[in-house]
């Protein structure tokens, strides 16, 4: 098995192991935090499933209706992710801000098990993140680079709504629902900067100043080349 595809099936089993102890630990609390953060990994779940099938599209060659390949299709992966991420982030600050407005609730009291399920989580995520990051880099992969940075904000996440948990346990009202609007607030701007670096992956931005330099550079030093008028690359 491609060490790619064999990434893409580790992610998606733990986002589905992640996603059902968080589902455990937001029935047993009832917090909105722990609620959106496992919201979060189920949409993590659909961005495994997305990209599994979009890294195995790469890999297909080229044909006739598609001379160059299929390699877009991991940023086009990437740039599906961004947008379920917007309308997530949108869908949790919408509950948090209700929440708020409608004052405050009843919270499950403090117990061991909805912390150590949140801080296995958090331990299960540092480890994906530099797993999928490493992976990513070897095989110059978007997606699987798109998924580290995703997995990273996760932590900070899964963090701020075991604090969030912990505020309103303590009874320090709205601590809850403001855990689940930073949640989302991250969960939005995780979405802007995939989104924003695929959008210009797929409209072939031109590099920086220095790899033009570089690129210039190599092509004087061929013999036979006197003078490089132009460069295009993306």
């Amino acid at each position: 098995m491609e060490e790619t595809k064999k990434v893409t099936i580790i992610g998606l089993i733990t986002n589905i192991f992640l996603f059902i102890i968080k589902a455990i630990a937001a029935v047993m609390t009832g917090s909105i935090a722990i609620i959106s953060d496992a919201i979060n990994s189920l949409l993590d779940i659909i961005s495994s499933i997305t990209i599994h099938f979009a890294v195995k599209l790469t890999k297909k060659e080229s044909s006739a209706r598609y001379p160059f390949g299929y390699k877009r299709a991991e940023p086009m992966a990437a740039l599906l992710i961004a947008l379920l991420a917007g309308i997530l982030a949108f869908e949790i600050a919408r509950s948090a801000i209700m929440g708020i407005i409608e004052g405050p609730g009843t919270h499950s009291l403090i117990t061991p098990i909805p912390i150590i399920i949140m801080g296995i989580a958090i331990i299960v995520k540092i480890v994906l993140t530099k797993y999928f990051y490493k992976v990513g880099k070897k095989n110059d992969s978007p997606a699987l680079l798109a998924s580290s940075q995703d997995f990273r904000n996760d932590i900070f996440c899964s963090i701020i709504a075991l604090l969030g948990f912990l505020g309103a346990g303590l009874k320090l009202y709205y601590i809850d629902d403001i855990a689940a609007i930073i949640v989302a607030g991250i969960i939005f701007y995780t979405g802007y900067q995939i989104g924003i670096k695929n959008i210009d992956y797929l409209m072939g931005k031109s590099p920086d100043d220095t790899t033009l330099f570089e690129i210039r550079r190599r092509a004087l030093n061929i013999e036979g080349v006197k003078k490089v008028k132009d460069i295009k690359a993306h």
